[in-house]
């Protein structure tokens, strides 16, 4: 009779051993998750789908979904709830029946946790990096990330979160230290007359933007700068931040940036939205929500496990509490 492998490896993979394990491995480098959605700004949902309001809670807007993620209108007899099905993150890897062979001769229960550990890891790394792609994209307002079907790219999971509230463009001379800081002024100001209070606002700017208050802020001595590890405050006041990373999208060689180098984006980093995590499509993970989950299912031809991983995570930004500026210099 062949071997459940599965079966056998089971034990390693309960929904309370998988989240054992992930706490005590070492975290893995999540810039965008760790700013911009803390474990505050972290919500589970009870559930395969997520209220449309529960978005419009969060974003200010209304998310139109749009072809890949489906839509539901369900009636709970004294209203029509409009509910949003998010597909999620599912890696895979596959373990040979002769790798598994020799784990179970050597009956060594130190070295099978260490062989489940290093998967288990591969797959929270995979889903965790797929995960800050997911948010980067989500900061344009708009999500169209790729849908995979059997290894191939077939279509796109499309969400519309909203637009930032959009300041008229400005130009600023180059090296002026007076128009800078009555533009940052300037800038914050408006940000809080469109997109309300903001409790931590900072303004991101694209690599230009970012470029020319450096070099205006140190073309003279003592002017009121204080270097941070992720930027810089000026005049004691206006907390300043490049954001030129880039992604990639699975199947796609071109990478995009996040914000446009004449770009500025004040966010409020205190409320910026919060990052859902849906109930988990498998009996074996309790229907549970939990930003990781990984279990092994047997395989026939080739013979051996498939170990799976699953999240259903999104991104929901606060767009109409954000605000964007184009800002040139001459």
């Amino acid at each position: 009779m062949p071997i459940n492998y599965a079966a056998r490896f089971g034990k390693y993979f309960t929904q309370a051993k998988v989240a054992d394990i992930i706490s005590n491995m070492p975290k893995p480098e999540t810039p965008m998750k760790d700013l911009f959605f803390p474990a505050g700004r972290q919500k589970q949902k009870s559930g395969a789908f997520i209220a449309v309001e529960d978005i419009q809670r969060v974003t200010g807007s209304i998310p139109l979904v749009r072809r890949g993620s489906r839509s539901y209108s369900l009636d709970d007899g004294s209203s029509v709830r409009k509910m949003i099905e998010v597909d999620g993150f599912i890696p895979s890897k596959f373990i040979t029946a002769a790798d598994l062979n020799t784990l179970i001769s050597l009956g060594d229960e130190q070295a099978i946790s260490a062989w489940v550990n290093e998967n288990l890891e591969y797959l929270r790394d995979r889903i965790s990096e797929s995960t800050e792609t997911l948010i980067c994209q989500a900061l344009s307002g708009k999500i169209a990330y790729p849908l995979a079907s059997d290894g191939s790219i077939t279509g796109k999971e499309e969400i519309d979160l909203g637009d930032p509230h959009a300041i008229s463009s400005t130009t600023l001379k180059k090296g002026d230290v007076g128009q800078l800081r009555k533009w940052l002024e300037e800038r914050l100001t408006e940000h809080r007359k469109k997109a309300g209070a903001a409790s931590s606002p900072v303004n991101f700017v694209g690599a230009t933007v970012y470029n020319e208050i450096v070099d205006t802020m140190t073309s003279k001595d003592n002017l009121p700068i204080v270097w941070t590890d992720t930027g810089m405050k000026l005049f004691g006041k206006y907390d300043v931040r490049p954001l030129d990373t880039a992604y990639t999208l699975p199947g796609s060689q071109q990478a995009k940036s996040i914000l446009g180098a004449d770009e500025s984006r004040i966010i409020d980093i205190a409320n910026p939205g919060d990052l859902f995590y849906l109930a988990i499509d498998d009996m074996d993970a309790k229907l549970a929500a939990m930003p990781f989950y990984a279990k092994p299912i047997n395989c026939e031809d080739p013979s051996g496990i498939k170990l799976i991983g699953y999240s259903k995570p999104l991104p929901a930004f606060a767009m109409k509490r954000q605000s964007k500026q184009t800002v040139a210099f001459n």
